[in-house]
């Protein structure tokens, strides 16, 4: 499981990640801690 720590990485950061795995390892999920308001990435990401 791939996990992203918005409390040190960008939504931004996570976004290329989630780009880049496209192309490299295929991970099907993915643990995203400290939101912190960023609600919106649970509709981007569906």
């Amino acid at each position: 499981m791939k996990t992203v720590d918005l409390s040190s990485a960008t939504v931004r950061d996570l976004n290329q990640a989630l780009h880049d795995q496209v192309k490299e390892v295929q991970d099907r999920e993915w643990l995203v801690t400290h939101p912190d308001g960023a609600h919106n990435l649970a509709v981007g990401v569906h």
